[in-house]
């Protein structure tokens, strides 16, 4: 139904070009098969805009967009500005959520930072080498780096349709982006999990030094088993957070990401014909 409303706004003045999923793939994959195409299909100096098509993101943003990259930005970031529209749960989760991003992950992303956004072709090269599967874009277009501005705007109202965005496709989108970013839950988790054994077992050691001190009667064995057990739990906990580590680097190798990123090469200005040379290439 959504293609046949497409093809019928296409036309001598309005000209698009449709891509047809064979099945629901999600919204990250429906974008980095937009993104795909586009960038296959373009050349030179052309900039590139991801929106919304139910016109929360206002299509009239479009020429302050490109007029940023035209600037020299590289990657222009939409930042919803919330209103008393904006249901309060909805608004403190969102804040919540990208403090902690920020902080498990390093990448400074915005709160209300959205799929809103534009991006020179250079930019979206550098981004089209990341292959990784299970995909949070968000944190992939801050990942790439590059001069980056950010816009406030306001969402317009939803023009027909409502969000396909349950709370449970939501939660996972949330969680690939933590999980996709950082090791740092599996390291934490551990820590946490050894010093919580070993506090244990130090606190009812002195617990039992503090009962035989004041003269009271132990229960023959209890003491060492439970001491044992406790010992036991932490070791078992501390080997585990040892395997998070390594897990971490392998975790780190598989995405395949490049190691770095070119922006510019830049040859000695006073020789002649000396400035930037190509265009990034990512290693």
């Amino acid at each position: 139904m959504a293609t046949s409303v497409l093809v019928k706004l296409s036309g001598p003045d309005f000209r698009l070009r449709i891509v047809a999923l064979s099945r629901n793939f999600g919204h990250q994959a429906a974008i980095q098969a937009g993104l795909d195409i586009a960038f296959r299909d373009s050349g030179g100096d052309d900039c590139f805009v991801v929106l919304d098509s139910d016109l929360q993101h206002p299509p009239k943003l479009i020429p302050l967009i490109v007029g940023r990259l035209s600037q020299g930005a590289d990657h222009v970031q939409m930042v919803r500005q919330d209103t008393n529209r904006t249901p309060f749960l909805k608004r403190m989760t969102s804040s919540l959520y990208y403090t902690f991003f920020r902080w498990m992950t390093g990448l400074d992303i915005r709160t209300g930072s959205a799929d809103f956004r534009g991006m020179s072709r250079r930019f979206l090269a550098a981004y089209l080498t990341l292959t990784e599967r299970g995909r949070f874009n968000r944190g992939l277009f801050h990942w790439v780096g590059f001069p980056t501005v950010y816009v406030p705007f306001v969402c317009s109202d939803r023009v027909a349709g409502t969000s396909k965005y349950t709370f449970r496709r939501m939660l996972t989108l949330a969680a690939t982006g933590l999980l996709q970013f950082s090791g740092r839950p599996l390291f934490l988790l551990c820590s946490a999990i050894v010093l919580l054994s070993f506090t244990f077992c130090l606190l009812y050691f002195i617990h039992v030094l503090v009962r035989l001190y004041h003269g009271e009667e132990l229960v023959p064995g209890w003491l060492s088993v439970m001491f044992f057990i406790a010992l036991w739990s932490g070791a078992l906990a501390l080997v585990q957070l040892l395997l998070s580590l390594y897990l971490e680097r392998i975790f780190d190798e598989v995405k395949g990401r490049p190691i770095y990123i070119v922006k510019d090469v830049i040859e000695d200005p006073a020789k002649p014909g000396g400035g930037a040379l190509g265009s990034p290439q990512p290693h």
